[in-house]
């Protein structure tokens, strides 16, 4: 919107472009603070956070700040109906936080956000470690039917509702710090790494975020020592689809578990069960638009995008995820792209992927369904070379 203000001063321009950029910041922030806490056990500075103030707010700056094309005001328009049939805020909201970060510079929202996750992880951990909190949080381990005795000896939360929350912002933090300092990684960084892991696997036993963790630093490690290959473009665009093939093995691996395979009875295991909850869904629950799941809880992000939310939103996520990891790896930021394919591994276990607050993957996608000058501009803020 910038190029229309002709009016204005160059003076007057740069300013604008400056507050954009910190108004939007500012609106990421707040609702990064009040996500992130309200997973926390210390509720007394808990926020009080309302999705229809985010709402109005984040409309509003859309259309004071973003510039559309037709075919991105057709695309907003089509995400923003299927999100608002699940049902689910969250989805519609988080939608939203996706288009303001097309207009933010994405390596200080990385920068904010570490620091957001360290702190209040890092905060919690103490007043564990005091006794002034929980670990876990009682009523939620007994409503899943866990005895909170034998739970409370394998599986600790931080503080938080549960133990796979802890696991997952403790992977994600980690991951930031790869995105943040991927130009400047020291040896220290791949310590701290690994030192994370088994903090998840000893202390937290989160499997789903070890699986998360692990594929991401793969993936980097990967894109660091064939880096040649990586600039091949079949090669960008067969990892592009490889949420498609992740999708594809999470319904395979449910019809062998279905016919007894070995293989799949051994998932199924390192998975608490997940494989058959999924199996179920798929012999118990009719494939519709908007969808019409109503059992057990579905961590597997495919099949509860396609059960839960209807076809239309899964593959809505699905599309998005490849173009997302295409347009990643065409503009050469590969540690984010090396980020998306570890949460795509990740959504075989677990369907919080969907949501920009635990995935910073979504964050540079917004620049999918903006303008071409948005676009070439969140390109040069978000570039990375190895």
């Amino acid at each position: 919107m910038i190029e229309t203000l002709n009016f204005l001063s160059d003076k007057q321009k740069e300013i604008y472009q400056k507050m954009q950029g910190y108004l939007g910041l500012a609106l990421l922030t707040y609702y990064f603070i009040a996500k992130v806490l309200e997973r926390f056990s210390f509720t007394l500075i808990r926020p009080y956070f309302s999705w229809k103030v985010f709402t109005v707010l984040a409309v509003g700056y859309i259309l004071l700040f973003c510039k559309f094309t037709w075919k991105s005001i057709l695309a907003t328009a089509v995400v923003m109906i299927i999100s608002c049939g699940t049902g689910e805020w969250y989805n519609y909201c988080g939608f939203l936080f996706i288009i303001i970060c097309s207009k933010v510079d994405l390596k200080k929202l990385e920068i904010i956000v570490f620091t957001i996750l360290t702190s209040f992880i890092g905060t919690s951990a103490l007043l564990v470690k005091l006794g002034k909190i929980s670990s876990n949080d009682r009523s939620v381990i007994e409503s899943r039917g866990y005895n909170i005795e034998w739970f409370g000896l394998t599986r600790h939360s931080l503080g938080m509702v549960h133990p796979n929350t802890a696991g997952l912002l403790v992977a994600e933090a980690i991951l930031l710090m790869f995105m943040i300092f991927w130009t400047k990684l020291k040896w220290w960084h791949w310590v701290i790494a690994v030192g994370g892991f088994v903090f998840i696997w000893k202390y937290i036993d989160c499997r789903s975020a070890m699986v998360l963790l692990g594929s991401s630093i793969l993936f980097m490690i990967i894109i660091r020592i064939l880096p040649k290959i990586i600039e091949n473009k079949v090669i960008q665009v067969l990892l592009s689809l490889f949420p498609v093939f992740m999708a594809a093995s999470s319904f395979f691996v449910a019809y062998l578990f279905d016919k007894g395979n070995e293989f799949a009875v051994s998932v199924y295991k390192m998975s608490s069960g997940r494989v058959s909850v999924l199996r179920d869904a798929i012999k118990t629950t009719e494939i519709t638009l908007f969808g019409n799941y109503d059992g057990y809880y579905l961590d597997n992000m495919y099949g509860w995008s396609l059960y839960v939310h209807g076809i239309l939103f899964a593959l809505l996520i699905v599309i998005l995820y490849v173009l997302a990891l295409y347009k990643l790896l065409k503009d050469k930021n590969y540690v984010v792209a090396a980020v998306g394919m570890g949460y795509a591994c990740f959504s075989f276990f677990e369907n919080l992927a969907s949501n920009p607050v635990y995935n910073p993957f979504w964050w540079g996608a917004g620049a999918l369904i903006m303008a071409k000058e948005v676009t070439s501009n969140v390109t040069a803020n978000t570039n990375v070379e190895i």
